[in-house]
């Protein structure tokens, strides 16, 4: 289980393991909403780079994270994947937003939906 602030390039998140019990008490209120992607976790120099590989109803999405313990080390970051595009800032491409509207582009351009 895991929850997150609001936010874009800085926000917290807490996650713990839960029994499945409870995940099985929790899941039938997800509905539809359900994001399916296989993570692949990339080492690079002291960080890891993690890319989602979005499957299901988003598929074709492809998104790459890194996570930071300040705001300087973010910014100072480059990503050395090739990006089309940077989405920090676009809410749109935040989970919950994704599991909602799903995805946030039409005709190969990005919304500013958000």
């Amino acid at each position: 289980m895991a929850l997150k602030t609001a936010g874009a390039l800085e926000r917290s998140e807490w996650e713990t393991n839960i029994p499945e019990w409870v995940f099985k008490k929790l899941w039938f209120k997800v509905g539809t909403r359900i994001i399916e992607k296989v993570r692949y976790n990339i080492p690079y120099g002291n960080r890891v780079i993690e890319v989602n590989v979005y499957t299901g109803r988003l598929h074709g999405l492809v998104m790459a994270e890194v996570e930071f313990d300040d705001l300087d080390s973010a910014r100072a970051f480059i990503m050395p994947l090739p990006a089309a595009v940077d989405v920090t800032d676009n809410e749109a491409y935040q989970n919950f937003n994704l599991a909602i509207y799903d995805l946030p582009f039409k005709d190969e351009k990005l919304s500013k939906r958000a």
